[in-house]
């Protein structure tokens, strides 16, 4: 890594490894080892538990209202004339005096290329949808997805898929999913990566500079 002949596309198993002890891998939204990242903070005047650890569900949407809280700065309304849209995350500073209090963050969706899943309330549903490049299957429909519920409040890796055992809430997560992803913009689903919303895909002229190769 850090070379000129050096690919970040790596490969599969320190993917695979990189994520553990959570299922699958970065670009994969519908699992753990795809979504789930540490996050480091200090401010001493502030934290005063040096090296302690905080357990409340949180997102990288977080990280903007958590420096503009921290900072007692508002966020702007406009930016060069143009109306912003609303901060969609909500601030962790809460959490710096109190590492067991509560979590702020009830619901998150999560989608990359039609792969799935969403968080509310210590429960996780997932459902991986695209392609597999290291294990190729035919692709299914949308509404084919077979989904996954993990309580990871108690299974913290998504040892025990609990589907089968809880059909209702799936049901309510996927409803919720739906809901989340109107909300946000991320509808119509697409699992075709770059097609759609990718200017090279709009082209019918293509310059390659030298070196490019």
């Amino acid at each position: 890594f850090g070379g000129p002949k050096a690919s970040n596309e790596y490969a599969v198993g320190h993917a695979w490894a990189m994520g553990t002890p959570f299922q699958f891998a970065k670009q994969f939204a519908s699992h753990l080892g795809g979504i789930r990242n540490p996050v480091i903070v200090t401010w001493p005047k502030r934290i005063t538990d040096r090296g302690g650890l905080r357990s409340q569900f949180h997102h990288v949407t977080d990280v903007v209202p958590t420096i503009y809280e921290a900072a007692g700065v508002p966020a702007p309304r406009t930016v060069n004339g143009f109306t912003q849209m609303p901060i969609h995350g909500t601030s962790m500073v809460y959490t710096f005096a109190d590492a067991k209090v509560p979590s702020a963050r009830k619901t998150q969706y999560f989608e990359i290329m039609g792969t799935r899943g969403i968080y509310h309330d210590g429960w996780l549903a997932s459902t991986f949808h695209n392609k597999i490049a290291w294990a190729p299957r035919k692709q299914p429909a949308f509404d084919d997805d077979r989904w996954e519920l993990y309580h990871v409040a108690e299974d913290f890796s998504e040892c025990h898929d609990v589907a089968g055992d809880h059909p209702e809430r799936l049901r309510e997560l996927q409803e919720l999913w739906w809901a989340e992803a109107g909300r946000h913009q991320v509808l119509p689903l697409n699992n075709q990566p770059g097609r759609f919303g990718d200017r090279r895909f709009r082209r019918d002229r293509y310059v390659y500079h030298a070196g490019i190769g």
